[in-house]
C-alpha cells in the first residue's frame, strides 16, 4: 500500500491491530458463554481486556509512504501517523 501527499518530515506511526487475539469482543464473550448468562461483572471484565494490539515505529517520509501489513482473517489494522514537530 502506498499512501502519497505526505508533508516531507519525520513520523510516529502507530499500528493498532484489532484480531481473534486482540480487541475481538465477539472471540472473549464466545469464551465467557454459559447457559446461565451473562451478569454486570463478566460483561465489565471483556469491556476491560479487549483491547487491541499496538504497536510503535519511527519513519522519515518524503512524500510518499509504502508499507505492508499482514493479517490474519477477520482482522483490521489502523494506521496512525504523527508528524514530530521538534
Amino acid at each position: 500500500m502506498k499512501i502519497s501527499g505526505i508533508q516531507k518530515g519525520e513520523y510516529q506511526v502507530r499500528k493498532y491491530i484489532f484480531d481473534k487475539d486482540n480487541g475481538a469482543l465477539y472471540t472473549n464473550w464466545w469464551k465467557m458463554s454459559s447457559k446461565h448468562g451473562m451478569d454486570a461483572e463478566m460483561i465489565d471484565y471483556i469491556i476491560r481486556t479487549s483491547h487491541p494490539s499496538l504497536e510503535l515505529f519511527d519513519e522519515s517520509i518524503d512524500n510518499e509512504w509504502a508499507f505492508y501489513s499482514y493479517m490474519t482473517t477477520n482482522a483490521i489494522h489502523f494506521f496512525e501517523i504523527r508528524k514530530v514537530f521538534e
